[in-house]
Protein backbone atom coordinates (compact mmCIF):
# COMPACT_ATOMS: atom_id res chain seq x y z
CA UNK A 1 0.00 0.00 0.00
CA UNK A 2 2.94 2.18 0.87
CA UNK A 3 4.28 2.09 -2.66
CA UNK A 4 0.64 3.05 -4.11
CA UNK A 5 0.53 6.08 -2.05
CA UNK A 6 3.90 6.73 -3.45
CA UNK A 7 2.23 6.45 -6.80
CA UNK A 8 -0.46 8.31 -6.66
CA UNK A 9 0.63 11.27 -4.91
CA UNK A 10 2.80 12.12 -8.25
CA UNK A 11 -0.30 11.05 -10.33
CA UNK A 12 -1.70 14.34 -7.82
CA UNK A 13 1.31 16.16 -9.08
CA UNK A 14 1.08 15.78 -12.86
CA UNK A 15 -2.92 15.27 -13.75
CA UNK A 16 -4.19 17.71 -10.79
CA UNK A 17 -2.14 20.38 -11.59
CA UNK A 18 -4.98 23.25 -12.06
CA UNK A 19 -6.74 22.13 -9.04
CA UNK A 20 -3.18 23.04 -6.75
CA UNK A 21 -3.23 26.34 -8.82
CA UNK A 22 -6.33 27.39 -8.18
CA UNK A 23 -7.07 28.06 -4.17
CA UNK A 24 -10.31 26.13 -3.88
CA UNK A 25 -12.07 23.53 -1.91
CA UNK A 26 -13.20 20.49 -2.83
CA UNK A 27 -17.36 20.40 -2.03
CA UNK A 28 -19.32 17.26 -3.17
CA UNK A 29 -17.68 14.40 -6.30
CA UNK A 30 -20.23 11.90 -8.17
CA UNK A 31 -18.34 8.56 -9.15
CA UNK A 32 -18.87 6.06 -12.30
CA UNK A 33 -16.96 2.86 -12.41
CA UNK A 34 -16.64 0.40 -15.06
CA UNK A 35 -17.31 -3.26 -13.98
CA UNK A 36 -13.55 -4.71 -13.00
CA UNK A 37 -12.28 -8.21 -15.52
CA UNK A 38 -15.29 -10.12 -15.50
CA UNK A 39 -15.56 -14.05 -17.41
CA UNK A 40 -16.51 -13.79 -21.22
CA UNK A 41 -19.69 -12.51 -22.42
CA UNK A 42 -21.21 -15.95 -24.30
CA UNK A 43 -20.57 -19.35 -25.89
CA UNK A 44 -18.91 -21.16 -22.91
CA UNK A 45 -19.74 -24.88 -22.64
CA UNK A 46 -21.86 -26.77 -20.15
CA UNK A 47 -19.08 -26.84 -17.82
CA UNK A 48 -18.45 -22.82 -18.43
CA UNK A 49 -15.08 -23.52 -20.64
CA UNK A 50 -14.08 -21.48 -23.29
CA UNK A 51 -12.15 -22.29 -26.42
CA UNK A 52 -9.26 -22.25 -24.89
CA UNK A 53 -9.87 -24.64 -22.45
CA UNK A 54 -10.15 -22.73 -19.33
CA UNK A 55 -12.75 -23.18 -17.44
CA UNK A 56 -14.51 -19.86 -15.78
CA UNK A 57 -17.37 -19.61 -12.73
CA UNK A 58 -20.07 -18.22 -15.17
CA UNK A 59 -21.10 -15.67 -18.14
CA UNK A 60 -19.89 -12.61 -17.21
CA UNK A 61 -19.27 -12.67 -13.97
CA UNK A 62 -16.10 -11.11 -11.93
CA UNK A 63 -13.02 -12.61 -11.60
CA UNK A 64 -10.50 -12.51 -8.71
CA UNK A 65 -8.43 -9.33 -11.31
CA UNK A 66 -11.76 -7.64 -11.74
CA UNK A 67 -12.20 -7.45 -7.78
CA UNK A 68 -8.88 -6.56 -7.31
CA UNK A 69 -9.06 -3.41 -10.08
CA UNK A 70 -12.24 -2.54 -8.12
CA UNK A 71 -10.74 -2.86 -4.87
CA UNK A 72 -7.95 -0.56 -6.18
CA UNK A 73 -10.20 2.25 -7.42
CA UNK A 74 -11.81 2.17 -4.22
CA UNK A 75 -8.45 2.81 -2.67
CA UNK A 76 -7.62 5.50 -4.96
CA UNK A 77 -10.69 7.36 -3.74
CA UNK A 78 -9.76 6.73 0.25
CA UNK A 79 -6.38 8.62 -0.67
CA UNK A 80 -8.15 11.21 -2.85
CA UNK A 81 -11.28 12.22 -0.63
CA UNK A 82 -10.63 11.33 2.71
CA UNK A 83 -7.41 11.69 3.46
CA UNK A 84 -5.95 14.24 0.69
CA UNK A 85 -9.36 16.42 0.73
CA UNK A 86 -11.20 15.11 3.65
CA UNK A 87 -14.57 15.25 1.59
CA UNK A 88 -15.94 12.12 3.77
CA UNK A 89 -15.10 10.61 7.22
CA UNK A 90 -12.71 8.30 7.42
CA UNK A 91 -15.08 5.59 9.12
CA UNK A 92 -18.09 5.04 7.00
CA UNK A 93 -21.26 7.71 7.46
CA UNK A 94 -24.22 6.87 5.74
CA UNK A 95 -25.25 10.18 5.44
CA UNK A 96 -22.18 10.70 3.40
CA UNK A 97 -21.89 8.50 0.59
CA UNK A 98 -24.58 7.14 -1.79
CA UNK A 99 -24.03 4.00 -3.85
CA UNK A 100 -25.51 2.24 -6.60
CA UNK A 101 -25.06 -0.39 -9.03
CA UNK A 102 -26.64 -2.00 -12.21
CA UNK A 103 -28.54 -5.24 -11.48
CA UNK A 104 -25.90 -7.74 -12.33
CA UNK A 105 -23.55 -9.52 -10.40
CA UNK A 106 -20.65 -8.00 -11.68
CA UNK A 107 -21.56 -4.38 -10.81
CA UNK A 108 -22.71 -5.19 -7.73
CA UNK A 109 -19.70 -6.89 -6.63
CA UNK A 110 -17.21 -4.22 -8.11
CA UNK A 111 -19.47 -1.38 -6.00
CA UNK A 112 -18.54 -4.03 -3.09
CA UNK A 113 -15.03 -4.33 -3.93
CA UNK A 114 -14.54 -0.53 -4.41
CA UNK A 115 -15.48 -0.10 -1.16
CA UNK A 116 -14.00 -2.21 0.96
CA UNK A 117 -11.21 -0.13 -0.83
CA UNK A 118 -12.58 2.82 0.50
CA UNK A 119 -13.19 1.93 3.85
CA UNK A 120 -10.89 -1.42 4.51
CA UNK A 121 -10.42 -3.50 7.32
CA UNK A 122 -9.59 -2.15 10.57
CA UNK A 123 -12.42 1.10 9.57
CA UNK A 124 -15.19 -0.68 10.45
CA UNK A 125 -17.85 -0.88 13.82
CA UNK A 126 -16.86 -2.03 17.43
CA UNK A 127 -19.56 -3.10 19.62
CA UNK A 128 -19.34 -1.80 23.32
CA UNK A 129 -17.75 -4.96 25.69
CA UNK A 130 -20.86 -4.77 28.40
CA UNK A 131 -22.96 -5.72 24.97
CA UNK A 132 -21.69 -8.77 23.84
CA UNK A 133 -24.00 -11.21 25.31
CA UNK A 134 -26.72 -9.52 23.33
CA UNK A 135 -24.25 -9.73 20.15
CA UNK A 136 -25.41 -13.43 19.02
CA UNK A 137 -28.45 -14.34 17.33
CA UNK A 138 -31.51 -15.68 19.98
CA UNK A 139 -30.88 -19.06 20.13
CA UNK A 140 -29.37 -21.54 22.36
CA UNK A 141 -26.19 -23.24 21.14
CA UNK A 142 -22.84 -23.85 22.62
CA UNK A 143 -21.44 -22.92 19.01
CA UNK A 144 -22.17 -19.02 20.09
CA UNK A 145 -20.19 -19.42 23.22
CA UNK A 146 -17.33 -20.53 21.23
CA UNK A 147 -18.12 -17.24 19.05
CA UNK A 148 -18.39 -15.05 21.73
CA UNK A 149 -15.15 -16.17 23.19
CA UNK A 150 -13.53 -15.44 19.34
CA UNK A 151 -15.24 -11.77 19.38
CA UNK A 152 -13.75 -11.03 23.12
CA UNK A 153 -10.20 -11.90 21.18
CA UNK A 154 -10.88 -9.32 18.10
CA UNK A 155 -11.01 -6.54 20.64
CA UNK A 156 -15.01 -6.43 20.24
CA UNK A 157 -15.49 -5.84 16.84
CA UNK A 158 -18.76 -6.23 14.88
CA UNK A 159 -17.01 -8.59 12.29
CA UNK A 160 -13.94 -9.59 11.96
CA UNK A 161 -10.57 -7.47 11.40
CA UNK A 162 -13.01 -4.59 12.11
CA UNK A 163 -14.27 -5.23 8.22
CA UNK A 164 -16.78 -2.73 7.11
CA UNK A 165 -20.59 -3.11 5.21
CA UNK A 166 -21.85 -0.96 2.91
CA UNK A 167 -25.10 -0.83 1.54
CA UNK A 168 -25.52 -0.83 -2.04
CA UNK A 169 -29.10 0.15 -3.65
CA UNK A 170 -29.85 -1.86 -6.85
CA UNK A 171 -31.20 0.28 -10.16
CA UNK A 172 -33.78 -2.49 -11.48
CA UNK A 173 -34.53 -2.49 -14.88
CA UNK A 174 -37.85 -1.36 -15.06
CA UNK A 175 -36.59 2.38 -13.56
CA UNK A 176 -34.61 3.59 -16.65
CA UNK A 177 -32.18 5.49 -14.33
CA UNK A 178 -29.11 3.65 -15.63
CA UNK A 179 -30.33 0.49 -17.58
CA UNK A 180 -29.49 1.23 -21.06
CA UNK A 181 -26.94 -0.42 -21.00
CA UNK A 182 -28.20 -3.87 -23.01
CA UNK A 183 -30.69 -4.63 -25.77
CA UNK A 184 -32.81 -6.61 -22.71
CA UNK A 185 -33.24 -3.60 -20.96
CA UNK A 186 -33.13 -0.96 -23.79
CA UNK A 187 -35.40 -3.55 -26.79
CA UNK A 188 -34.25 -0.32 -29.14
CA UNK A 189 -30.68 -0.84 -28.63
CA UNK A 190 -31.11 -3.90 -30.59
CA UNK A 191 -31.38 -1.96 -33.70
CA UNK A 192 -28.58 -0.01 -33.00
CA UNK A 193 -26.06 -2.82 -32.60
CA UNK A 194 -27.97 -3.91 -35.42
CA UNK A 195 -27.05 -1.24 -37.60
CA UNK A 196 -23.29 -0.83 -35.57
CA UNK A 197 -22.63 -4.17 -36.81
CA UNK A 198 -22.93 -3.10 -40.84
CA UNK A 199 -20.88 0.02 -40.36
CA UNK A 200 -17.91 0.12 -43.05
CA UNK A 201 -15.03 0.75 -40.23
CA UNK A 202 -16.33 -2.33 -38.70
CA UNK A 203 -16.59 -4.47 -41.65
CA UNK A 204 -12.99 -2.92 -43.10
CA UNK A 205 -11.73 -3.98 -39.51
CA UNK A 206 -13.20 -7.89 -39.56
CA UNK A 207 -11.83 -8.31 -43.22
CA UNK A 208 -8.45 -7.44 -42.33
CA UNK A 209 -8.34 -9.50 -39.02
CA UNK A 210 -9.61 -12.40 -40.83
CA UNK A 211 -6.37 -12.09 -42.96
CA UNK A 212 -4.78 -11.87 -40.08
CA UNK A 213 -5.74 -14.23 -37.75
CA UNK A 214 -5.25 -17.06 -40.30
CA UNK A 215 -4.22 -20.23 -38.29
CA UNK A 216 -8.39 -19.97 -36.27
CA UNK A 217 -8.79 -23.37 -37.64
CA UNK A 218 -5.80 -24.57 -34.90
CA UNK A 219 -8.16 -23.85 -32.13
CA UNK A 220 -11.35 -24.58 -33.20
CA UNK A 221 -12.72 -27.77 -34.25
CA UNK A 222 -14.17 -26.11 -37.51
CA UNK A 223 -13.11 -23.50 -39.89
CA UNK A 224 -14.15 -20.11 -38.53
CA UNK A 225 -14.71 -17.13 -39.95
CA UNK A 226 -13.90 -13.34 -38.38
CA UNK A 227 -16.14 -11.74 -41.03
CA UNK A 228 -19.15 -13.39 -39.15
CA UNK A 229 -19.67 -10.72 -36.31
CA UNK A 230 -20.78 -13.04 -33.97
CA UNK A 231 -18.14 -15.37 -34.13
CA UNK A 232 -15.69 -12.20 -34.02
CA UNK A 233 -17.27 -11.13 -30.74
CA UNK A 234 -16.55 -14.39 -29.37
CA UNK A 235 -13.71 -14.75 -30.03
CA UNK A 236 -11.84 -10.66 -28.93
CA UNK A 237 -13.95 -10.73 -26.10
CA UNK A 238 -12.65 -14.43 -25.13
CA UNK A 239 -9.36 -13.66 -25.62
CA UNK A 240 -9.73 -10.23 -24.06
CA UNK A 241 -10.57 -12.22 -20.53
CA UNK A 242 -8.12 -14.47 -21.07
CA UNK A 243 -5.58 -12.12 -20.90
CA UNK A 244 -6.51 -10.22 -17.51
CA UNK A 245 -7.64 -13.64 -16.00
CA UNK A 246 -5.61 -16.73 -17.55
CA UNK A 247 -1.89 -15.48 -19.06
CA UNK A 248 -0.90 -19.00 -20.09
CA UNK A 249 -4.43 -19.47 -21.82
CA UNK A 250 -3.92 -16.02 -23.71
CA UNK A 251 -0.17 -16.99 -24.27
CA UNK A 252 -0.85 -20.56 -26.18
CA UNK A 253 -3.36 -18.88 -28.09
CA UNK A 254 -1.11 -16.16 -29.51
CA UNK A 255 1.79 -18.85 -29.93
CA UNK A 256 -1.12 -21.23 -32.15
CA UNK A 257 -1.98 -17.98 -34.46
CA UNK A 258 1.54 -17.62 -35.03
CA UNK A 259 1.16 -14.04 -33.57
CA UNK A 260 4.46 -14.41 -30.70
CA UNK A 261 6.19 -11.01 -30.42
CA UNK A 262 2.91 -9.26 -31.17
CA UNK A 263 1.44 -9.42 -28.66
CA UNK A 264 0.09 -5.43 -27.61
CA UNK A 265 -1.60 -5.67 -31.52
CA UNK A 266 -3.65 -8.46 -30.12
CA UNK A 267 -4.39 -6.95 -27.31
CA UNK A 268 -5.38 -3.54 -29.11
CA UNK A 269 -7.51 -5.55 -31.85
CA UNK A 270 -9.42 -6.75 -29.08
CA UNK A 271 -10.02 -3.37 -26.99
CA UNK A 272 -10.61 -1.73 -30.93
CA UNK A 273 -12.85 -4.89 -31.83
CA UNK A 274 -14.71 -4.18 -28.07
CA UNK A 275 -14.99 -0.58 -28.74
CA UNK A 276 -17.11 -0.61 -31.56
CA UNK A 277 -19.91 -2.56 -29.34
CA UNK A 278 -19.81 0.13 -26.83
CA UNK A 279 -22.45 3.29 -27.17
CA UNK A 280 -20.55 6.23 -27.39
CA UNK A 281 -17.39 5.31 -28.97
CA UNK A 282 -18.93 6.44 -32.31
CA UNK A 283 -20.04 10.10 -31.43
CA UNK A 284 -18.40 11.04 -35.14
CA UNK A 285 -20.95 9.07 -36.49
CA UNK A 286 -24.45 10.99 -36.70
CA UNK A 287 -26.40 8.33 -37.92
CA UNK A 288 -25.13 5.83 -35.20
CA UNK A 289 -24.83 6.71 -31.25
CA UNK A 290 -24.75 11.04 -31.17
CA UNK A 291 -28.72 10.41 -31.57
CA UNK A 292 -28.82 8.48 -28.68
CA UNK A 293 -26.76 10.54 -25.89
CA UNK A 294 -29.00 12.81 -24.81
CA UNK A 295 -31.75 10.25 -23.87
CA UNK A 296 -29.48 7.70 -22.44
CA UNK A 297 -28.11 10.39 -20.14
CA UNK A 298 -30.54 12.61 -18.52
CA UNK A 299 -31.85 10.71 -15.81
CA UNK A 300 -28.72 10.77 -14.54
CA UNK A 301 -27.15 14.12 -15.52
CA UNK A 302 -30.33 15.91 -14.07
CA UNK A 303 -29.65 14.01 -10.58
CA UNK A 304 -26.16 15.10 -10.48
CA UNK A 305 -27.41 18.56 -10.95
CA UNK A 306 -29.67 18.46 -8.33
CA UNK A 307 -27.20 17.18 -5.99
CA UNK A 308 -24.23 20.22 -7.19
CA UNK A 309 -27.46 22.92 -6.64
CA UNK A 310 -28.38 21.06 -2.72
CA UNK A 311 -24.55 21.86 -2.45
CA UNK A 312 -24.48 25.42 -3.40
CA UNK A 313 -27.74 26.25 -1.41
CA UNK A 314 -26.27 24.64 1.28
CA UNK A 315 -23.17 26.29 1.01
CA UNK A 316 -24.73 30.01 0.91
CA UNK A 317 -26.84 29.33 3.86
CA UNK A 318 -23.09 28.93 5.79
CA UNK A 319 -23.92 25.18 5.97
CA UNK A 320 -20.46 23.97 5.05
CA UNK A 321 -20.22 20.58 7.44
CA UNK A 322 -23.54 19.41 6.01
CA UNK A 323 -24.50 15.96 6.48
CA UNK A 324 -27.69 14.39 5.27
CA UNK A 325 -29.52 11.14 3.62
CA UNK A 326 -30.74 13.59 0.81
CA UNK A 327 -27.68 15.09 -0.07
CA UNK A 328 -24.60 12.99 0.07
CA UNK A 329 -20.99 14.09 -0.50
CA UNK A 330 -20.01 10.87 -2.48
CA UNK A 331 -22.65 9.95 -5.13
CA UNK A 332 -21.55 7.07 -6.76
CA UNK A 333 -22.25 4.79 -9.42
CA UNK A 334 -21.24 1.32 -10.39
CA UNK A 335 -22.26 -0.10 -14.36
CA UNK A 336 -21.05 -1.54 -17.69
CA UNK A 337 -19.41 -0.15 -20.22
CA UNK A 338 -22.21 1.68 -22.50
CA UNK A 339 -22.98 3.84 -19.16
CA UNK A 340 -19.80 4.74 -19.30
CA UNK A 341 -19.23 5.23 -22.93
CA UNK A 342 -23.05 7.41 -22.56
CA UNK A 343 -21.63 9.62 -19.76
CA UNK A 344 -18.40 10.25 -22.07
CA UNK A 345 -19.87 10.81 -25.11
CA UNK A 346 -22.16 13.77 -23.67
CA UNK A 347 -19.22 15.48 -22.57
CA UNK A 348 -17.68 15.17 -25.50
CA UNK A 349 -20.14 16.51 -27.29
CA UNK A 350 -21.01 19.55 -24.54
CA UNK A 351 -17.36 20.08 -23.75
CA UNK A 352 -15.20 18.91 -26.70
CA UNK A 353 -13.62 15.98 -24.42
CA UNK A 354 -11.72 13.14 -25.69
CA UNK A 355 -13.50 9.84 -26.66
CA UNK A 356 -11.52 7.07 -24.58
CA UNK A 357 -11.69 3.21 -24.34
CA UNK A 358 -13.85 2.01 -21.60
CA UNK A 359 -11.62 -0.69 -20.32
CA UNK A 360 -12.38 -2.91 -17.35
CA UNK A 361 -12.43 -1.11 -13.92
CA UNK A 362 -12.66 2.31 -16.00
CA UNK A 363 -13.77 5.42 -13.53
CA UNK A 364 -15.05 8.39 -14.06
CA UNK A 365 -15.25 11.12 -11.82
CA UNK A 366 -16.99 14.78 -11.83
CA UNK A 367 -15.58 16.87 -9.03
CA UNK A 368 -17.41 20.18 -7.74
CA UNK A 369 -15.01 22.92 -6.52
CA UNK A 370 -15.97 26.63 -4.68
CA UNK A 371 -12.91 28.86 -5.26
CA UNK A 372 -11.69 30.31 -1.84
CA UNK A 373 -12.97 33.66 -1.28
CA UNK A 374 -11.68 35.75 1.45
CA UNK A 375 -15.31 37.67 1.87
CA UNK A 376 -18.31 38.63 -0.26
CA UNK A 377 -21.56 36.47 -0.87
CA UNK A 378 -21.56 32.87 -2.56
CA UNK A 379 -22.80 32.90 -6.25
CA UNK A 380 -22.84 30.16 -8.74
CA UNK A 381 -20.05 31.71 -10.75
CA UNK A 382 -17.73 30.40 -7.91
CA UNK A 383 -18.15 26.91 -8.85
CA UNK A 384 -16.13 24.79 -11.12
CA UNK A 385 -17.00 21.40 -12.07
CA UNK A 386 -13.57 19.40 -12.72
CA UNK A 387 -13.85 16.20 -15.20
CA UNK A 388 -11.52 12.80 -14.69
CA UNK A 389 -11.38 9.92 -16.45
CA UNK A 390 -9.19 6.85 -14.76
CA UNK A 391 -7.53 9.62 -12.62
CA UNK A 392 -6.58 11.97 -16.19
CA UNK A 393 -7.59 16.14 -16.31
CA UNK A 394 -9.73 16.52 -19.07
CA UNK A 395 -12.03 19.75 -18.62
CA UNK A 396 -12.71 22.41 -15.66
CA UNK A 397 -15.63 23.55 -16.69
CA UNK A 398 -17.26 26.78 -15.06
CA UNK A 399 -20.74 25.14 -13.09
CA UNK A 400 -23.36 28.16 -14.78
CA UNK A 401 -22.03 25.92 -18.05
CA UNK A 402 -22.44 23.11 -16.64
CA UNK A 403 -25.71 23.99 -15.38
CA UNK A 404 -26.24 25.13 -18.84
CA UNK A 405 -25.56 21.96 -20.69
CA UNK A 406 -27.81 20.05 -18.58
CA UNK A 407 -30.59 22.11 -19.04
CA UNK A 408 -30.55 21.09 -22.54
CA UNK A 409 -31.42 17.50 -21.49
CA UNK A 410 -35.17 17.62 -21.42
CA UNK A 411 -36.06 13.63 -21.34
CA UNK A 412 -37.29 12.35 -17.91
CA UNK A 413 -37.05 8.93 -16.74
CA UNK A 414 -40.62 8.17 -18.33
CA UNK A 415 -39.31 9.73 -21.90
CA UNK A 416 -36.68 7.48 -21.70
CA UNK A 417 -38.13 4.68 -20.96
CA UNK A 418 -40.62 5.62 -23.99
CA UNK A 419 -37.69 6.30 -26.30
CA UNK A 420 -35.81 3.03 -25.64
CA UNK A 421 -39.11 0.46 -25.65
CA UNK A 422 -40.93 2.44 -28.99
CA UNK A 423 -39.64 -0.52 -31.12
CA UNK A 424 -41.02 -2.83 -28.84
CA UNK A 425 -43.93 -1.17 -28.92
CA UNK A 426 -44.25 -1.14 -32.41
CA UNK A 427 -43.82 -4.26 -32.79
CA UNK A 428 -46.56 -5.21 -29.63
CA UNK A 429 -48.67 -3.37 -31.95
CA UNK A 430 -47.86 -5.37 -35.38
CA UNK A 431 -48.31 -7.95 -32.85
CA UNK A 432 -51.12 -6.96 -31.62
CA UNK A 433 -52.49 -6.54 -35.00
CA UNK A 434 -51.34 -9.94 -36.47
CA UNK A 435 -53.45 -11.05 -33.26
CA UNK A 436 -56.84 -9.43 -34.37
CA UNK A 437 -56.44 -10.49 -37.89
CA UNK A 438 -56.11 -13.69 -36.89
CA UNK A 439 -59.31 -13.64 -34.56
CA UNK A 440 -61.06 -12.15 -37.88
CA UNK A 441 -59.76 -15.12 -39.78
CA UNK A 442 -60.73 -17.53 -37.83
CA UNK A 443 -64.51 -15.95 -37.05
CA UNK A 444 -64.56 -15.74 -40.76
CA UNK A 445 -64.01 -19.62 -41.20
CA UNK A 446 -66.48 -20.69 -38.33
CA UNK A 447 -68.78 -18.80 -40.37
CA UNK A 448 -68.44 -20.41 -43.46
CA UNK A 449 -68.01 -23.44 -41.54
CA UNK A 450 -71.49 -22.77 -39.88
CA UNK A 451 -73.17 -21.82 -43.24
CA UNK A 452 -71.62 -25.10 -45.35
CA UNK A 453 -72.74 -27.39 -42.64
CA UNK A 454 -76.42 -25.38 -42.63
CA UNK A 455 -76.29 -25.95 -46.46
CA UNK A 456 -75.42 -29.89 -46.62
CA UNK A 457 -77.72 -30.14 -43.63
CA UNK A 458 -80.92 -28.78 -45.99
CA UNK A 459 -79.51 -30.26 -48.97
CA UNK A 460 -79.76 -33.58 -46.80
CA UNK A 461 -83.68 -32.35 -45.47
CA UNK A 462 -84.56 -31.73 -49.04
CA UNK A 463 -83.47 -35.26 -50.61
CA UNK A 464 -85.12 -36.83 -47.74
CA UNK A 465 -88.42 -34.78 -47.79
CA UNK A 466 -88.29 -36.10 -51.43
CA UNK A 467 -87.80 -39.54 -50.87
CA UNK A 468 -90.32 -39.53 -48.36
CA UNK A 469 -92.74 -37.87 -51.01
CA UNK A 470 -91.87 -40.42 -53.45
CA UNK A 471 -93.36 -43.26 -51.06
CA UNK A 472 -96.16 -41.81 -49.90
CA UNK A 473 -97.80 -41.55 -53.76
CA UNK A 474 -100.32 -44.30 -54.82
CA UNK A 475 -98.43 -47.04 -57.03
CA UNK A 476 -99.54 -47.63 -61.06
CA UNK A 477 -99.56 -50.39 -62.12
CA UNK A 478 -99.33 -51.19 -66.09
CA UNK A 479 -102.42 -52.42 -67.27
CA UNK A 480 -101.66 -52.84 -70.21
Amino acid sequence: MAILRIIFIFSLIFSLKLSQEINSTLRWTFGLINHGARSPHKNLDENFKDFSGHSWIGLNELTGVGLRQSFLVGYRDRLRYIEENRLISEEYDPREILVYASENNRTLMSANALLHGLYPPGTGPTIDPSLVDRAVPPVNSSYYEVEKDRLDQCDYTALPDKMNLIPVHINFAHEYFTQYESSKKCPRLKKKEEDNQKREEVNSFLKNAESKYKNLDKIFNTQKDLKDYEFAYTFFDTLYCLYHEAEEEFDAIIEKLDMTGKKNEVIKDCQNFLEFNTVGNNTKDKDNDIDFIDYLVSPLFHKILHFMELVIEKDKNGEIDYKGYDLPRYYLISAVANTCGSFMAFMNKMFNSKINFIDFATNIHLELYLEDKENGTISESDYRVEYYFNDEFLKSIPFVDFKKAIGELKYNQTEVKNFCNEEMEDMDMVQNWYIIWAFVGLGIILILLVAIIIVIRKRKLSDKEGEIDGENQPLVRDTQ
